[in-house]
């Protein structure tokens, strides 16, 4: 699937765009995370590792898609969406539900609506697929993109956290 538009191309990534999607997520994650850098570098390297095994794993077993922008060869946007079977439900009978993560510009391509193409391409594929849910986290310049594109707020849930945490006995 493609999109050309103001010579920026948006296409479904493959493993052989691993690379590519790499950068942008660690990109992406120095803006949200401006002190990442603090952890010593084998930490950061090893999250590197694990996200680049991430993505050759979900793309290989169908547990995700990834979507670029393209300016020529240098990929300049990201998006995905991992997806999440449950049990059906009546209102998401099909029990497949999404969860879009990383909708990621570089700053100097912002404001040309990229992002939205990203979004429009992952969600057009998400109904072709049954999938009846798609969640998301939102940075706070994100809200705009999404609330433009239909994303609603909700509530949160109840999470456990099961990291550094001993539990009580019965």
């Amino acid at each position: 699937m493609s999109n050309k538009e103001s010579n920026i191309i948006i296409c479904r990534a493959t493993s052989n765009d691993i690379e590519d999607m790499l950068k942008l997520r660690m990109e992406f994650i120095e803006e949200i995370k401006p002190g990442y850098k603090e952890y010593d570098l084998f930490h950061i390297a090893t999250f590197e590792e694990k996200t680049r095994e991430y993505f050759l794993h979900a793309i290989e077993h169908e547990e995700q898609i990834t979507y670029l922008a393209f300016s020529g060869d240098k990929a300049v946007a990201c998006g995905s969406l991992c997806f999440v079977n449950v049990m059906p439900t009546l209102d998401h009978i099909s029990g497949k539900r999404g969860h879009l993560m990383n909708i990621y510009t570089e700053r100097e391509y912002r404001r040309k609506h990229i992002g939205f193409r990203i979004v429009d391409a992952i969600v057009a594929e998400a109904r072709q697929m049954g999938i009846t849910q798609i969640t998301l986290d939102a940075t706070q310049e994100g809200e705009k993109l999404y609330s433009r594109y239909g994303f609603t707020p909700m509530k949160e849930g109840m999470e456990l956290c099961l990291l550094g945490r001993e539990f009580p006995s019965r």
